[in-house]
C-alpha cells in the first residue's frame, strides 16, 4: 500500500533555504534556531520521501502555484534538488473545485487558503498533509472540527494534518 502525502508550500520553502539565507533574514537567536530546526526538518522529511517507494510526497496544484512566489534562490534549489522526488499534480479539475469552494459557515474562523489546501489534499487522495506554519488546522480542536464538517458537509474524509517531524515520528518504529 502507497501513503499518499500533500507536501504544503512552507516546507518546500525550507527544502530551499540554507543556513546562512536563514541567518539573514532572523530576527533573533530563538527564532534562527526554530528556523534551522525547521529546515532540517524538512530535508529529513524530504530524504525520507525520497528514499521509500511507500511514500508518494503530492504537491497539491493550489501549493504549486503558492510556490511561485517564493524566492528565485528558493526555487532553483528545490527544482535542483528535490523535485524528482515530488509529484507534482496537474489536476485542474480538482484545483478549480477548491478555488470555487463554499465551506461550512462553522469553519469561517479558520483561513479559507489553507481550507482549500485541505479540501485539495483530500481530493487528491492524500492521507497526511505536511505543513509548518499552518498551525490553526493542527490544533485538535480544529481537527475534530474540519474532519466531521469534511465527512458531513463536502462526504469526503480530509488528511490528517502533521509536521515533518510529527510524520517522522510517526513512521519510526522503536525496535523492542
Amino acid at each position: 500500500m502507497v501513503v499518499k502525502v500533500a507536501v504544503d508550500t512552507n516546507v518546500l520553502g525550507y527544502l530551499g533555504e540554507t543556513e546562512t539565507t536563514l541567518k539573514k533574514s532572523a530576527k533573533s537567536i530563538k527564532k534562527l534556531n526554530e528556523e534551522i530546526n525547521n529546515m532540517e526538518n524538512a530535508h529529513a522529511f524530504a530524504k525520507l520521501i525520497c528514499s521509500n517507494t511507500q511514500i508518494k510526497g503530492i504537491i497539491p496544484l493550489m501549493v504549486a502555484y503558492e510556490f511561485t512566489q517564493a524566492p528565485k534562490y528558493v526555487k532553483k534549489r528545490v527544482f535542483e534538488k528535490w523535485v524528482d522526488c515530488f509529484h507534482w499534480s496537474n489536476n485542474i479539475t480538482i484545483y478549480k473545485r477548491a478555488k470555487s469552494l463554499k465551506l461550512p459557515s462553522t469553519l469561517s474562523h479558520l483561513k479559507q487558503s489553507d481550507m482549500k489546501v485541505v479540501y485539495e489534499s483530500s481530493k487528491l487522495g492524500c492521507q497526511y498533509l505536511i505543513t509548518f506554519n499552518r498551525t490553526d488546522l493542527r490544533k485538535e480542536k480544529n481537527k475534530r472540527l474540519i474532519k466531521s464538517e469534511f465527512k458531513n458537509k463536502l462526504k469526503i474524509s480530509p488528511p490528517e494534518i502533521l509536521s515533518p517531524d510529527e510524520f517522522i515520528n510517526l513512521l519510526y518504529i522503536p525496535k523492542h
